[in-house]
């Protein structure tokens, strides 16, 4: 079973607790983690998603890198609500 952490803070401690081959949900302040460590994640295995809708609020929809999924609301739903993995917020 993968952990899925869900960060809201532009915090790198924070993002460093996630483990190796995790998913990480980026909300909030937290997607402007992926100017700064998308390389280092992608390194790690670690599946990322950012919400669309804060991208696009802090201007960010273009700086977002390839290996970033973006999702809306009923994907996040989604994301968050699957069996497979224990959720996290950090």
């Amino acid at each position: 079973m993968k952990n899925l952490y869900v960060l809201t803070e532009n915090n790198r401690e924070l993002a460093g607790l996630v483990c190796d081959g995790s998913i990480l949900v980026l909300l909030q302040d937290a997607v402007y983690l992926l100017t700064e460590t998308p390389a280092i994640l992608e390194q790690r295995g670690i599946d990322t998603y950012v919400f669309e809708a804060d991208a696009r609020e802090r201007g960010m929809e273009e700086a977002l890198p390839p290996s970033a999924q973006r999702v809306d609301y009923p994907e996040l739903v989604q994301l968050l609500m699957d069996r497979d993995h224990r959720v996290i917020n950090l």
